[in-house]
This record gives structure tokens, C-alpha cells and sequence, in this order.
């Protein structure tokens, strides 16, 4: 099984190392994750560090508001207070309680990666260790030339990662 793990938004809190981050970088066929801006820099908030192993858009509202997140459909969250219903009150799924919206962080960017690793398997790279070498070595290169603290080995780029394996023109 392959896992993409948040590398952590501590950055402005004193960046302090993320555990279960830095175990991930030590593990073949798991990858930690920062996050980047729409313009492809440092979100503000992302944790750096020698565990961080790729880069995937976050977002940050900081820079241009709310509109500069990623944005996901979710449960919407005007409804919040009617999922805090004991589990005995839950009835079907209400799908009028999807909304779209904004959010920021390394759970965004997390997400970007795992989607890209399911494509790959479903093209037949199917063991884990294969996935992040591969995530690694088509992703671009951001930051210091190589690997840095910062951005890891690059920006994931589902793009060049299918061409540079040949699985696409």
C-alpha cells in the first residue's frame, strides 16, 4: 500500500519536526507531503524539513483570500451543527448537504498525492516503492536545485509522471 502523509502546518509555530512525517520519509512506499500556492511557492504555513519528500498544491488564503484555497466538495458546513447527532439519529445520506469549499494545508496537498499514486497503479505500477520513486523522479523541481528542505524532490506533475513512464503521448 502506498501512503501520502501531510508533512505538517507548524511552520509558523516553530516548524518543530513532524513524527509521523519524518517516519514516513524513512519508509519505502511512503512519501511526506508539503504545500505549495497556486503560484508554486512555500504556503506559509507548511512545515519544512528533512522529511519532506514532494510538494502538492495547498493553497493559502493569506496571499489572495478565500478564493486561493483548493477547493473540495465536502459536508457543507452551515450544516455542521446537524452531523452532531448521536449515531442513533443518523438516517440515509442527505446529498443537500454537500457544499464546495475552500481549504488550506498539507491535507490538501496530501490528497493530490494520493490521486496521482491510485492512477499509477491503475496503469499497472502497482508496488509501493515503485509509486514514490516515480512521483519522485517526474516531479518538478522546485527551490534549491535537488532535493531540499522545502519542496522535497518537486511538485508532483501527474503530466510529465504518465509521459516520463510512457503510459501516455
Amino acid at each position: 500500500m502506498f501512503i501520502a502523509i501531510a508533512a505538517g502546518n507548524g511552520f509558523e509555530d516553530g516548524n518543530k519536526s513532524e513524527v509521523i512525517a519524518e517516519i514516513a520519509s524513512r519508509v519505502s512506499g511512503a512519501v511526506s507531503v508539503s504545500a505549495i500556492t497556486r503560484e508554486q511557492r512555500h504556503a506559509v504555513y507548511s512545515s519544512t524539513g528533512s522529511w519532506v519528500e514532494l510538494a502538492a498544491p495547498g493553497g493559502s488564503f493569506r496571499e489572495h483570500g478565500a478564493e486561493r484555497g483548493v477547493l473540495q466538495q465536502t459536508l457543507d458546513l452551515d450544516l455542521a451543527s446537524t452531523f452532531l447527532l448521536p449515531p442513533s439519529e443518523y438516517t440515509a445520506p442527505r446529498f443537500d448537504s454537500l457544499a464546495y469549499c475552500y481549504f488550506t494545508g498539507t491535507s490538501q496537498a496530501a490528497p493530490h498525492v494520493s490521486g496521482l499514486a491510485a492512477m499509477l497503479m491503475q496503469q499497472g505500477v502497482t508496488d509501493p516503492a515503485a509509486v514514490e520513486q516515480a512521483l519522485e523522479t517526474f516531479a518538478i523541481d522546485l527551490g534549491e536545485p535537488g532535493r531540499d528542505t522545502t519542496f522535497g524532490f518537486g511538485m508532483v506533475d501527474g503530466e510529465a509522471l504518465l509521459r516520463g513512464l510512457g503510459l501516455a503521448r
